[in-house]
Formats: structure tokens, C-alpha cells, sequence
């Protein structure tokens, strides 16, 4: 089957999980900020060459620039205060035509006549964006002799030094930055791990530092968990899950340590052993809110929803006024097609956050009507679900909320006035004007009334010319209108300039499988597409019809049946009855079938499928 909704507008079934699932587990990352806005010390040693080429052809330039409105010959010896003056105007110049190889290298020289950290800081910076590390390293040095309290230069010093396969140097700078942390040994080594696995390219190096450092302590759980914070960064995850559990053997209670295993185990795919982590860091104390919600917010990243549903739903006992565990589980429930436990869950947190003037309960508020207003629309209650848009007047969900309201209308017997409220939509936000046009066709497309869907395709194309997602649609309005070789070029359009688009793949494949006899050809387009989107129910609904037009009735039956699992839409319904009833399961068919007319009566390869094969 084809997806017919050109962009997940009306019709969308999954939720992003993402956005409220919190990013943990990486402490003191702000100490490494400025580290990560570069590129790696030496990644790119042609550029570096390059740097080096450019600075000494360009350095003279801007340096005889620089003397020549100081009436100086640069040649010659300068006072200090002079050459002071001198270096730091050529190096603003360099920075200025876009050397920055020149310029490190004239702040550089300012630097060593004058003690400002200002100076030293813009030589390193430079140096960093030039990839000239050489003189970055001698800048590091530098700044550490001027302000000797300041970590800044020596955590640079570090990841400097390892890209340089300088060991002995990094051992040192790593003790060192260790032993003065501020905030104790156990967060000096939380940094150090966190500053030596910024790239995956110097791992050993990195691990062998930190494995020499919990050597020399193996009894010290913050060691043990370094080194299993840096295996977690550097992606060696048995690594760090043995750690972690070394870590928590030796301080039992350590929820950081447990967070940091759960999530070891989570990306090897243990989902259940990190289930039980959970459970044996709650033993002390069963009802800690934020060891729970930290171990939900993990296993919503790593998609762990069966766990995360239990792990919100033990927050929700613990505090069942919690307002992210009411949020998850509601839009967990929906995911699970759990329709009446979303609406109780979403219905709290809409009744619990309707009064607050707090700008995030606010924000939840109105997040809890559109998924109650989507959930009315699955109920079909499009009153109900019109009202609660009306609620959606702020967020993420407002503009969303306002085309789903003219589905609603549409719903309810009133094609002309959704078709107003979009063309109103369409003037109060242009910079939207896209997604109201596409949201005007589909509802157009879902009345059947193709000619005028055209027309919309057609009018928006006007004003968005090659928009992929105009192409597509109008693709399908063609295959409705039997103008399959137009709809078959303008796919294949698409396809030239996005060769890896699974939807016009998908597309492709299956309108050939329907139109034509070039089942291979088709073949091969919706393999890809399944390929670049395996999970996709409509995609593995044309793998299996491509299977049926081919004559392989039983593959057929595996695709079909997976597609209908995953989303038991009245086409894949029609294609799962088909292959049944010629399989000689007739009764089988007949139930699929009769469940789908249930939902749409109307729809029309439904009918035609079933009116077919019952003559």
C-alpha cells in the first residue's frame, strides 16, 4: 500500500518519545564544551599542511599590513611594548581575511610579552580552528604558566596530548587534574574519563590511561566507574556494564553507578537485565521518585517501552500526581493502540495542570488536550475532539492542532467549511502555507474527490515548485486517476533526486505491482524500501502483495500478516483476505474482512476486493 498521507499530518500513529526523555548519565560535560566545538586533534593532518601553506603565504601579507600602519619594518628588532602591539593588530588582521593559522601564531608571540590570559585564550582558539595543535599545545602551555588555578588549558592539555600519543604526558596532566578537582577525587575522574573518550578514534589510548588509573586503586568505586562512563562514551558497552556492576560491588547504594549499568545493558539490548538493575537499586529504598524516573527516562531513549510503562507506572505510586509519569504513560498507552488508558492517564494530567500559572504545567496542559483531542478522533468522536483542540492555544501542538480541527469539521459533514478554516489557516501563517495545502488534499483525497485534490496539488505547486512532498501526493492523485504514467514519472523524479525516499519508493513499487505486469522492476524498489524502512506497515503490505502478483502465496502471507499486526488498515486488510481466501481459508478472510468494514464501509478497495471474490 501506499502512504497516503504525503507528511505525518492527520494520520499520525507513533509517537517521539524523545521529547520528554532527558539525556542522563554524562556528568560534567560543560567541562568539555569548548573541547567538543573543534574538530579532533589530528583528524585531518592534509588540512592541518594546508593551514601551514595558507598561514606563510598569507602571514606576510597581512604582518607588512599591520607594520605599515605602525611605519615599522618588521624585519627589524622591536621594542616590546611595540612588537606587542604589532602582533596582536596582525593577528586581529589574519583572523579578519580568515587565516587563522597566522593569526594563533602572531597572538601566540603577543602572548609571551604580556601576562594576558586574553591573549593566550585567543592563540589557542585560533590554533584549534586552524588545526595547527603544535601551536595550540604551546598555547595550552602558556596559559597554564598565567593562570596555573585554571583547568581550562590543561583539560585541553589532555585530549591535545592523547591526539599526539603523548602517554607519559597524558598519565601526568590526568593525576594531576585528578587530585586538585574541586569537588573531590571521585569528580576529578568523572571529568578525566569524560575528557579522554571524546573520540572514538584514540579509544585504546584513552582506555589504557584509565585502566592504568583503576589499577592502581582497584578497590575505588568513582575508578571503577570512570572507566565505565569512558567504555560507555567509546561504545564498548560489555566494557562498561562490568565495570559499572565492579562499582556497585564495591559501594552497593550508588545509583549513579546503577544508572550508568542500566544503560550499558540497555544499549547491548538487555532490556530485562536492565529491568532487574532497577529493581536491585530500589531494594533500600523502593520508593526513591528520582532513581525511578531516571531509570524511565533510560528505558524510554533506548525504546525500552515495556519497561519504561513499568517503570512510570511505579512513579505514578509512588507520587500519583506525578505529571511525567501521567505524560508517558498516556502517550505510551496510545502507542500501544491502549486508547481508554491514554484517555485516563492524559485526562489527570489535563484536570491537574488546567489552573497552573507555571509556564511547564502549562505547557503539559495543553500537550494532555491535543493527545486527548487525537484520541477522540481514534473514538471518532469528532465533536469531542474538535473541543479539545480548541484548548491547544500555545506549544509544539498548536498549529497541528488547527489542521487535525479542520479534519474534525471535515468529519462531521462540513468538506466546504474545513476547506475554509485551512484557506484561513493559509493567510494567518504563511510561513505554514505548505503543510495547510497538504492537510487540504488529504482531507480531499480521503472524500474521494480526487479532481479537486488535484486541483490543490496543482495550486500549491504553484507557489512550491518541486516540493518532494507536493510530488508525492499529486503521485498518488494520479494513480487514482488513472493517469499511472504521469504519477509513475513524477515518482521517479523524486527518486532521482532522493534515491534512499523509502515513502516514493515504496510508492513506486507498489503502483507498478498494481498497474502493471513489471513485478521485478517493482520488486526491486520496495526491497529497497523495506530495507530503508523495515518496520514501516504499509511498506511490508506491498512486499507482500508484490509476493502474491509474483505467485509466492505463502510469502505473501508472512508479510501480510506482519503488516496487519502492526497497523490493521482496511487496504492491508483487503490484501491479507485476498491471499487467505486463495489459500482456501475463507473463514479467515471473511473475519479480517468484516472487522475492517467495521471501521470504513465505504473504503473502496475494500469493497471492491470483497464484492470481487464473494460473486
Amino acid at each position: 500500500m501506499t502512504q497516503i498521507t504525503p507528511k505525518p499530518s492527520l494520520h499520525r500513529s507513533r509517537f517521539d518519545f524523545r521529547v520528554i526523555a532527558l539525556i542522563l548519565c554524562m556528568p560534567l560535560l560543560g567541562a568539555c564544551a569548548v573541547l567538543d566545538s573543534f574538530k579532533s586533534p589530528g583528524s585531518s593532518t592534509s588540512s592541518q599542511a594546508e593551514s601551514v601553506e595558507r598561514s606563510g603565504a598569507e602571514d606576510s601579507s597581512v604582518a607588512e599590513e599591520a607594520a605599515g600602519r605602525f611605519g615599522i619594518d618588521p624585519s627589524e628588532p622591536m621594542l616590546p611594548d611595540v612588537a606587542l602591539r604589532f602582533h596582536v593588530l596582525t593577528a586581529e588582521l589574519a583572523m579578519q581575511r580568515g587565516n587563522p593559522a597566522a593569526a594563533a601564531e602572531h597572538y601566540l608571540a603577543a602572548a609571551r610579552l604580556d601576562n594576558d590570559v586574553r591573549l593566550v585564550e585567543s592563540a589557542t582558539r585560533a590554533a584549534l580552528v586552524a588545526q595547527r595543535y603544535d601551536i595550540a599545545l604551546l598555547a595550552v602551555e602558556r596559559w597554564s604558566e598565567l593562570d596555573p588555578e585554571s583547568r581550562q588549558p590543561r583539560q585541553l592539555a589532555l585530549r591535545l596530548h592523547l591526539a599526539a600519543g603523548n602517554a607519559a604526558r597524558v598519565n601526568e596532566l590526568a593525576e594531576a587534574l585528578i587530585e586538585d578537582h574541586p569537588e573531590g577525587r571521585e569528580a576529578g575522574l568523572s571529568e578525566v574519563a569524560v575528557i579522554l573518550s571524546s573520540e572514538q578514534q584514540h579509544a585504546e589510548e584513552a582506555l589504557a590511561v584509565m585502566k592504568r588509573l583503576v589499577a592502581k586503586a582497584p578497590t575505588e568505586p568513582s575508578a571503577r566507574y570512570a572507566l565505565a562512563l569512558m567504555a560507555l562514551r567509546l561504545e564498548q558497552f560489555e566494557l562498561a556494564e562490568q565495570q559499572a556492576d565492579w562499582a556497585l560491588r564495591l559501594k552497593p547504594d550508588w545509583h549513579e553507578a546503577a544508572m550508568l549499568k542500566g544503560q550499558a545493558q540497555l544499549r547491548q539490548d538487555n532490556h530485562d537485565g536492565a529491568e532487574e538493575t532497577m529493581k536491585s537499586a530500589l531494594m533500600s529504598d523502593p520508593k526513591d521518585l528520582d532513581l525511578i524516573l531516571g531509570f524511565a527516562r533510560l528505558f524510554l531513549e533506548a525504546e525500552a517501552y515495556a519497561q519504561a510503562g513499568k517503570a512510570y507506572a511505579r512513579a505514578l505510586a509512588v507520587d500519583a500526581k506525578n505529571q511525567e509519569s501521567l505524560y508517558a504513560l498516556g502517550l505510551l498507552a496510545l502507542e500501544a493502540r491502549q486508547a481508554d488508558n491514554g484517555y485516563q492517564y492524559l485526562k489527570r494530567l489535563y484536570d491537574i495542570t488546567r489552573s497552573s500559572d507555571d509556564e511547564q504545567e502549562r505547557s503539559r496542559n495543553v500537550e494532555a488536550a491535543f493527545y486527548l483531542g487525537r484520541i477522540e478522533e481514534q473514538r471518532k468522536n469528532w465533536r469531542k475532539a474538535q473541543e479539545w483542540y480548541a484548548k491547544v492555544d500555545s506549544g509544539d501542538n498548536a498549529y497541528d492542532a488547527q489542521t487535525r480541527t479542520a479534519f474534525v469539521i471535515y468529519k462531521q459533514g462540513n468538506l466546504a467549511e474545513a476547506r475554509q478554516h485551512l484557506a484561513d489557516m493559509r493567510r494567518r501563517f504563511p510561513a505554514q502555507a505548505l503543510e495547510a495545502y497538504l492537510s487540504e488534499a488529504e482531507i480531499l483525497y480521503d472524500a474521494r474527490d480526487y479532481p479537486a485534490a488535484m486541483e490543490q496539488y496543482d495550486l500549491a505547486l504553484q507557489q512550491f515548485p518541486e516540493e518532494p512532498d507536493l510530488l508525492y501526493g499529486r503521485a498518488l492523485i494520479l494513480t487514482e486517476l488513472k493517469r499511472v504514467d504521469q504519477a509513475v514519472a513524477d515518482l521517479r523524479g523524486l527518486l532521482k533526486d532522493q534515491p534512499d525516499d523509502a515513502r516514493s519508493l515504496n510508492a513506486l513499487g507498489y503502483i507498478l505491482t498494481n498497474y502493471t505486469e513489471n513485478y521485478e522492476e517493482a520488486l526491486g524498489y520496495i526491497e529497497k524500501a523495506l530495507e530503508l524502512a523495515p518496520d514501516d506497515a504499509a511498506v511490508i503490505d506491498s512486499m507482500g502483495w508484490v509476493q502474491y502478483r509474483m505467485g509466492n502465496l505463502n510469502s505473501a502471507l508472512a508479510y501480510l500478516q506482519k503488516a496487519w499486526e502492526r497497523y490493521p488498515d482496511p487496504e492491508i486488510a483487503a490484501h491479507l483476505g485476498e491471499v487467505l481466501w486463495k489459500l482456501g481459508q475463507q473463514e479467515r478472510a471473511g473475519e479480517i474482512w468484516n472487522q475492517a468494514l467495521r471501521e470504513d464501509p465505504d473504503h473502496p478497495v475494500l469493497k471492491e476486493t470483497v464484492t470481487r471474490l464473494k460473486r
